[in-house]
């Protein structure tokens, strides 16, 4: 017996000035791992649109840099200011009148069985406030969240898929100079 029936998928089609949205764990990965990520960096920002994070991603980064890379507090909010400004980057703040919008959000993340929890479900609700309309992440809840309220969810690279990515190529470089 085969199983029929039909499958629902949503597409988003855009026209205009993109809004990109970057959740904090880009961020930290291009900060953190520039060298690794120099490719993928830039073939985010050629991307024509206006860039956009959150407070809530900024105060993640920050925490990150304080915990795992021993900036200190000064150190860590310059470190992403100057990147924020060299990329062209808005921040977007807490907006607290999104709550409805948020709400209606939960219920049908729940509905779908997708996570959507504290702090990214307030991020979402902004960035779906603020008209963005592709958002890049390492976090496949993210993603999937973002994918189901009509944004295009692109995956970025995790410091380790890049890492593995980058020596297939270069293993794949060398061995085919070597057989011509």
């Amino acid at each position: 017996m085969t199983k029929r029936g039909v499958k629902i998928t949503r597409e988003t089609y855009f026209a205009g000035l993109r809004r990109i949205g970057l959740d904090s764990s880009v961020i930290i990965d291009l900060i953190a791992n520039k060298e690794l990520f120099s490719y993928k960096e830039e073939q985010i920002f050629s991307e024509e649109g206006l860039f956009v994070t959150h407070t809530r991603c900024v105060k993640e980064i920050k925490e990150w840099l304080v915990e795992k890379r021993d900036y200190n507090e000064g150190a860590a909010t310059n470190e992403i200011i100057k990147f924020c400004k060299e990329h062209n980057i808005e921040i977007i703040e807490v907006n607290v009148s999104n709550k409805e919008l948020l709400e209606w959000m939960k219920k049908e993340s729940a509905e779908k069985n997708i996570e959507f929890h504290v702090p990214d479900s307030w991020i979402i609700a902004d960035f779906k406030a603020a008209g963005v309309n592709k958002v890049y992440s390492t976090n496949n809840h993210f993603l999937d969240a973002c994918h189901l309220f009509g944004m295009e969810a692109k995956k970025f690279p995790t410091v380790q898929k890049e890492i593995e990515s980058q020596m297939r190529e270069l293993f794949k470089q060398k061995f085919s100079r070597k057989q011509k």
